[in-house]
Order: C-alpha cells, then structure tokens, then sequence
C-alpha cells in the first residue's frame, strides 16, 4: 500500500492528499485507511455540471503506527 510504502521506505512524517466531494466511496476508502478530514475547499473544483468541494485529508506517522500496531 502507498501508505505503508511512505512511512516505512520514505520515512515521511506526513501523508496528505485531496479528494472531490463528488468521489464519496474514495473519501470513505480513505478514512478507513485512517486518514483524517483536515478542511474543505468549498466550490473549489468544476465537475461538468456543478461545483464541488475539495476535502483535504491527512495521515500522521503516529497515527500510522497504531494503526500498524508498532506503538
């Protein structure tokens, strides 16, 4: 998993990433992946047909351990 890859190869102490409202099985995906809502850029994005909101979303090294169980 990228995740895994850059905590553990990388040695980043920081994973972010932005996901469209209109893509809410990705958000999901990512919140079980232990990644956390940080804010929302509303109407930020034009899909074809509507605005939608860019979602900032994060995951810490230490959230990532436990997740792992290494802490």
């Amino acid at each position: 998993m990228t995740r895994d890859f850059a905590f553990e190869k990388l040695n980043l102490h920081r994973l972010e990433l932005d996901v469209y409202s209109f893509n809410s099985r990705a958000e999901k995906a990512y919140l079980a992946a232990g990644f956390k809502r940080e804010g929302v850029l509303r109407d930020a994005v034009w899909n074809g047909k509507e605005y939608a909101n860019d979602i900032l979303m994060a995951i810490l090294e230490d959230e990532w351990k436990q997740i792992k169980g290494i802490i």
